[in-house]
């Protein structure tokens, strides 16, 4: 039992440290989202929705730079259709 609770702990431990090295300073950063939850569709996230036969989606995804430690800055850029035909 104290062994599976210290090994639980030096596990945490260990994702902690690695975690506070990715967000250093000058570090870059790429994300892809989904929108699950969501009422709509997400800007730079991953959704498809159909509702009364009209099926909208939308794909994108963001990156960053890390400006200072535990500061990035992002950009995303996304596409999407709502299933309207415009005429």
């Amino acid at each position: 039992m104290i062994k599976n609770i210290l090994a639980a702990i030096a596990v945490m431990t260990i994702g902690f440290a690695s975690a506070q090295e990715q967000t250093k300073k000058g570090k870059y950063l790429i994300e892809g989202n989904t929108s699950f939850g969501a009422t709509g569709t997400g800007n730079t996230g991953f959704a498809l929705r159909s509702e009364d036969g009209t099926t909208s989606w939308n794909v994108g995804a963001e990156g960053g730079y890390f400006v200072m430690d535990n500061l990035a800055v992002k950009v995303g850029l996304g596409y999407g259709d709502n299933g309207e035909d415009y005429k």
